[in-house]
């Protein structure tokens, strides 16, 4: 649940794409 957050604002510059893919893939 943590992850997810910063996830959407650390991939949001590399792509909105692969948040939705996969958030939790990312890290």
């Amino acid at each position: 649940m943590k992850p997810i957050r910063t996830n959407t604002k650390r991939e949001t510059k590399k792509g909105t794409t692969t948040i939705t893919t996969k958030p939790f893939s990312f890290k």
